[in-house]
């Protein structure tokens, strides 16, 4: 997609698929202005909104909450729960390397999620 800013890759979604705002509203339980707020960038989608506003528009979650560029409400709970994740978080931060470390951390998760 061209636009590289949340609320424009949500509307330029939302018109290839030819769905009107009004419609897009109602499908996921909000207002069209709630909605035009968000494609104009003036609003930033709750995670459960983002996760129906993905679903709906085919988008991926995990690259619509990386342009949202604030950390989501699970991190933010498991943070409150588990404070230690915010010095590790801030090390990882330090490290030159410290992102792609995190993404193989990341990966072995996933990987790891079906075995159990």
């Amino acid at each position: 997609m061209k636009n590289k800013t949340l609320g424009g890759t949500i509307k330029e979604a939302r018109m290839a698929k030819g769905i009107s705002l009004r419609k897009f509203a109602d499908e996921i339980g909000v207002s069209p202005p709630h909605v035009s707020d968000i494609e104009n960038d003036n609003r930033k989608p709750s995670d459960e909104l983002l996760g129906k506003i993905a679903k709906n528009l085919d988008l991926s979650f995990d690259e619509l909450e990386k342009m949202k560029g604030k950390i989501g409400d699970k991190v933010k709970d498991w943070v409150k729960r588990e404070p230690e994740a915010a010095v590790l978080m801030r090390k990882i931060a330090g490290m030159s390397n410290g992102l792609d470390r995190l993404r193989e951390i990341a990966e072995e998760g996933e990987k790891n999620k079906g075995r159990k």
